[in-house]
């Protein structure tokens, strides 16, 4: 698979999973923490898995000459990587 065609795929399960995820909250039970420390616990988790999708589709995105895909992931992995930060000190001082 080229390394165009292998990013676009990436994406695409990316945004289909965020989709699905979104959808699976909105329509169906699921188990979640019912406490504070148990949510930020997943929320972290949630962070951390996103902050993994980035930085592997901003490397495949480089690879594939994307340079201002790549850029505009890394810069979203800026974000996610402060949200999880934000999360970690939350949950020290609990």
């Amino acid at each position: 698979m080229s390394e165009k065609k292998a990013l676009i795929t990436g994406l695409n399960e990316d945004l289909a999973n965020e989709l699905g995820a979104s959808i699976l909250y909105l329509y169906q039970q699921h188990k979640s923490p019912k406490d504070v420390k148990g949510m930020l616990k997943y929320d972290l988790k949630l962070e951390r898995e996103a902050i993994e999708g980035y930085r592997q589709r901003a490397m495949q995105a480089e690879e594939a000459g994307e340079i201002g895909l790549k850029i505009k992931l890394e810069e979203i992995l800026v974000e996610e990587t402060g949200h999880a930060e934000q999360i970690e000190r939350i949950l020290k001082g609990m």
